[in-house]
Order: C-alpha cells, then sequence, then structure tokens
C-alpha cells in the first residue's frame, strides 16, 4: 500500500478505498451484487452465516469473469487517457512548431 501512496499522492488511501472503487466499479459494469460480495468475500445479506459456512461453491468463474471485466474496463480508462495525454503533445509540438516556424 506505501508504494501506492507514493505513486498516486494520495497519503490516506486505504486498502477499503480500492475495494469500495472496485465494488462501485462491477455495479456499474452491472455485475450481480452477489458475484461482487464474493469477489469481496463478504457474506451474502439474506443468506445467512450457515449457508455461507456450508454453501462451498467457490464462484471462481463468476468471480474471474467480473475481474476480467474489470480489468478491461481499466484498460479502456489508461488508454484513452494514454490517447489524450497523447493528442495534448502532438498539438502541443504542433503549435510549437507553428510558432518557431513564424518567428523565422
Amino acid at each position: 500500500m506505501q508504494r501506492i501512496r507514493e505513486t498516486t499522492g494520495i497519503r490516506d488511501l486505504q486498502m477499503r478505498d480500492i475495494r469500495r472503487t472496485v465494488a462501485t466499479g462491477l455495479g456499474k459494469l452491472k455485475v450481480t451484487p452477489v458475484t461482487i460480495s464474493r469477489v469481496l468475500d463478504h457474506t451474502i445479506q439474506g443468506i445467512g452465516q450457515v449457508a455461507h459456512v456450508y454453501a462451498k461453491y467457490g464462484f471462481l468463474e463468476e468471480k474471474r469473469d467480473a475481474l476480467d471485466l474489470w480489468g478491461r474496463y481499466l484498460a479502456t480508462l489508461l488508454n484513452a487517457s494514454h490517447r489524450a495525454s497523447r493528442q495534448r503533445s502532438d498539438t502541443t509540438a504542433a503549435a510549437t512548431a507553428r510558432l518557431q516556424g513564424a518567428r523565422r
């Protein structure tokens, strides 16, 4: 966590902040609340502790699909950010070239 705090500059970042962001994002991506709860390893409301203890199905495929979807979503955000940054750089470079050409 310390490395993430240093990289992002968010000094008070907690693991729960990341978990909340993932849960919110998965909900936005239409992942079911049951699957989100399983990804977070929470007991599901209404099912109770007994079912949680005895129902041993691991939901691995559902969790994998949800986290794959989340990963693709993050990649899309990062790619969009990278493209926008590159476009800004290209625009700045073009403007600089025009200014330098005008000065000659």
